[in-house]
């Protein structure tokens, strides 16, 4: 007992110090601020995406997902989520996104990179008319479903496919609405772009290209063809199969 008072005695400057060093640090850790998701996040979406009007911590918390045009700096606000950080053995960090209750993506570190999985979005068009010039230059309206899973994220190289659900595209300018519903394919891979068309459409796009070129095949529906036949000269040039080249960028 008295060697242990002793040593107290001794070491009571030392102890308090490293008390209230440790004290310290378990109280950082749990009040992490946002700012460090919000850099984690505009880092591996290579500053695409970024994040505003934080409340919580970096633990538990919510804010206000922004997608920026690196090039033009224009911004599009997408939505305002919650998530929730967990540590773990084999996903180190563990985040989950929510709207609500409803979880909308799944993002993961573990020994393989950074992921991301159960991605399940939606938004509409009008949100994101400030970042393509053909959103707003045809008046394009409609709803998006963004989805993907098992998708590796990297800031120089990313692995995995998006997949976007485009349903009642509509245009200003077209005589016939909706337009239709078309499926887009973004391979993060290579950078490329596929493009479908349902078979309700009543504009049929097809065909593939890149985030920095893409042509499209389009054909109007023979039901809808004398209505929408000068809304599609007005956007492409006539093929001799009596379709259309239209060029999206």
């Amino acid at each position: 007992m008295y060697r242990i008072v002793d040593f107290y005695r001794n070491r009571k400057k030392t102890i308090v110090y490293v008390a209230f060093c440790t004290m310290f640090l378990i109280a950082f850790s749990m009040n992490i601020p946002t700012w460090v998701l919000g850099s984690l996040l505009s880092k591996y979406s290579q500053n695409k995406l970024r994040l505003y009007n934080t409340n919580g911590t970096f633990w538990s918390g919510s804010g206000l997902l922004v997608a920026v045009d690196t090039r033009t700096q224009y911004s599009a606000p997408l939505i305002l989520f919650n998530w929730k950080v967990k540590l773990g053995i084999v996903r180190y960090i563990d985040i989950n996104f929510f709207i609500g209750t409803r979880k909308i993506a799944n993002v993961y570190l573990n020994n393989s990179g950074l992921n991301l999985d159960s991605l399940n979005m939606s938004l509409s068009l009008g949100q994101v008319t400030e970042l393509f010039g053909l959103i707003k230059n045809l008046g394009l309206s409609g709803n998006v479903l963004l989805s993907g899973d098992k998708i590796k994220l990297s800031p120089t190289r990313s692995n995995g496919i998006f997949n976007l659900k485009l349903t009642t595209i509509s245009s200003s300018i077209s005589p016939v609405n909706p337009l239709g519903d078309y499926t887009v394919n973004y391979n993060l891979s290579n950078g490329t772009l596929s493009v479908s068309s349902s078979s309700s459409s009543n504009l049929i796009l097809s065909g593939n290209g890149s985030i920095t070129s893409l042509v499209l095949n389009g054909k109007i529906a023979p039901s809808k063809k004398e209505q929408l036949l000068q809304f599609i000269t007005v956007m492409g040039l006539p093929q001799p199969d009596g379709s259309y080249s239209l060029k999206i960028f």
